[in-house]
């Protein structure tokens, strides 16, 4: 383009000196033919210049830009004609400057779903131009494996919301899926983990429950045991003996049990003790306490109770173990029985050297009230004796 331009105002350089020096005397004067050269090289300069666009260094630096770029980019016009098109597209779509571009076929042939081809055509298509994604799975630089590509076609718009064309994109986001599925399986993994510690947290405590349970109370009867009764004790001693709160403490045996072993066997004195116990639950408060003592013997330590409350209760005791029916296993046979009841009735101020040792304080209380319990089977049995510790 240069030399071309050069030449031309040469050409008209000698064509002055020619003649209008060489041949002068044969040609009249010519002026200005140089000068004419001069601006013919220079429109022709100019014309090349903006024929060629040697200088649009913005558009050159786009193109430059837009090649780099690893996804693949298409800019069309309203009519799907290709305008523009980037390097990294041949991975993607045969395509070049204008070329027409159908999407519809494209997606066909890469396999995709109709519905989801329809779908993503229609939205395409559509009277009021939006953007739309797809994403889809073509095979591989040199037909190996399958990649996942993501679909862009974004509307380039006028200042008037009119359609002036498109901006196709094709990004790779093979690797980035793999990601996402390793993720996706790394947190179900850990999801199936969690739900694997939560299950053994479940069970760790189930299992502490249950030995808790088998700490706490007695297997037979399902009352608690004499060591969980003495520590219930020991912790609610000292407030009763410190604000000066009624308690009372009731010892009940089952008379005659060792004739009933003997004459129905130890499973029929296990189902009385059982429905011995079950009884006696059913009449007691929320906050009663009742424990197997040892053998036939039980306790109930009765928290806030003044002692014609405990007596009260201890007759009721008495009637309803009495009508109680327990049966031996034989058609129609139940065996009926009686109990002895010893209560020990606290009330008033105790001393601060008792509060400091409850523990033999407790052991005291049990021996008012077993005293009084041996004293009701002294009389005969299926009676009440009361005592009260002031």
């Amino acid at each position: 383009m240069a030399l071309k331009g050069l030449l031309l105002f040469l050409a008209f350089g000698w064509a002055d000196l020619l003649v209008n020096v060489v041949f002068s005397p044969y040609f009249p004067d010519i002026p200005g033919i140089t000068s004419l050269g001069l601006a013919l090289s220079a429109l022709y300069f100019t014309t090349s210049i903006q024929r060629y666009r040697v200088f649009d260094i913005v558009r050159i630096a786009q193109k430059d830009i837009a090649d780099s770029l690893a996804a693949g980019l298409i800019v069309i016009d309203a009519h799907d004609v290709v305008l523009e098109c980037n390097r990294s597209m041949e991975s993607y779509m045969a395509a070049k400057t204008g070329d027409r571009v159908d999407l519809a076929a494209f997606l066909r042939e890469c396999g995709t779903d109709t519905a989801e081809t329809e779908a993503f055509m229609a939205k395409y298509g559509s009277v009021i131009p939006e953007r739309v994604q797809m994403e889809l799975a073509i095979p591989g630089p040199d037909a190996v494996g399958m990649r996942h590509v993501l679909l862009d076609a974004s509307p380039i718009l006028s200042g008037t919301k009119e359609l002036l064309g498109r901006v196709i994109s094709m990004q790779d986001v093979t690797e980035i899926r793999y990601l996402v599925e390793e993720k996706n399986r790394q947190n179900e993994m850990l999801q199936l983990r969690n739900r694997e510690l939560v299950q053994i947290q479940e069970e760790l405590f189930k299992a502490n429950l249950k030995l808790e349970q088998m700490a706490t109370t007695d297997s037979l009867t399902g009352c608690y045991n004499r060591r969980f009764l003495m520590q219930r004790l020991e912790h609610e001693m000292a407030a009763n003996i410190r604000y000066h709160i009624p308690f009372a403490v009731i010892m009940f045996d089952i008379d005659l049990f060792k004739q009933i072993n003997d004459s129905y066997g130890h499973l029929i004195g296990d189902e009385v003790l059982f429905g011995t116990a079950e009884a006696v639950r059913g009449i007691l408060r929320r906050s009663d306490l009742l424990a197997r003592y040892g053998g036939e013997e039980f306790a109930i330590y009765l928290p806030h109770t003044n002692r014609q409350q405990a007596e009260k209760l201890a007759e009721r005791l008495k009637e309803t173990v009495e009508s109680n029916r327990i049966v031996t296993g034989t058609a129609g046979l139940y065996i009926s029985i009686t109990i002895s009841v010893g209560v020990l009735s606290v009330e008033g101020r105790q001393t601060p050297s008792e509060a400091r040792e409850s523990a033999a304080y407790i052991r005291h209380l049990f021996e008012q009230a077993d005293a009084a319990l041996y004293e009701a089977k002294n009389n005969g049995r299926n009676c009440i004796v009361g005592r009260k510790l002031a």
